[in-house]
């Protein structure tokens, strides 16, 4: 079984998207907002990635927590509406081409699995993401697990190929992060989507890689 390896923000995507939920899932609760200030702050203000991306999951996980799947639903709409639009079409019509030679396509996010799923639910897609645990049919808040950023993303790929039929070979991978180097590794070929500033240390890091240089 062919795999195609694709991460999905700032890869599919022109943008970070999970700013976008944190946003939508504030419209429908909006005096949560006290409760996510001090993850907000850090994503106003940046920083390692790992502490940007840890606040991003605070953040969803606090705005989620107490809501039934249904009861997200809107959120999930209006994320997918705002979201669609924000897809690269080299990169649809990369993952039309591959489905039609038979690859199975696998998007491995660090964004709320449930949330990227609804939003490329019309694509010939599977996504493995960051998982919210839910306990009697509501979100707790708290992660199920371990986020799916950076390293482990390899053991989220590896959990997913031990369920299928065939043995995957992963041809191919795409990101515009070095935070995705150990799931870029998995890939026969990989494909660097960044940009122009960042392209000496992606050629440094993977000299064999290629590089798609956006603006």
């Amino acid at each position: 079984m062919e795999v195609l390896l694709l991460d999905f923000d700032g890869t599919m995507t022109r943008r970070d998207t999970t700013r976008i939920l944190v946003f939508s899932l504030l419209r429908q609760r909006p005096w949560r907002v006290f409760l996510v200030l001090a993850p907000l702050i850090r994503l106003a203000l940046g920083g390692r990635e790992q502490q940007v991306q840890t606040a991003k999951d605070r953040c969803v996980g606090l705005l989620l927590a107490g809501l039934s799947d249904a009861q997200a639903e809107p959120a999930l709409q209006r994320y997918r509406a705002v979201v669609s639009p924000l897809i690269r079409e080299t990169l649809l019509e990369l993952v039309k081409d591959r489905h039609a030679a038979g690859q199975t396509i696998v998007v491995v996010t660090a964004s709320a699995e449930d949330a990227v799923r609804h939003a490329i639910s019309h694509l010939p897609v599977q996504v493995l993401g960051t998982r919210f645990r839910s306990h009697q049919g509501r979100f707790t808040g708290e992660l199920e697990g371990q986020g799916c950023y950076g390293t482990a993303k390899v053991p989220f790929i590896h959990a997913w190929a031990d369920q299928q039929r065939a043995t995957a070979q992963y041809v191919e991978a795409w990101s515009d992060s070095l935070s995705d180097w150990p799931m870029m590794q998995l890939a026969a070929k990989r494909v660097w989507i960044c940009r122009e500033s960042l392209v000496a240390r992606v050629r440094e890091k993977d000299p064999e890689g290629k590089v798609v240089v956006v603006s």
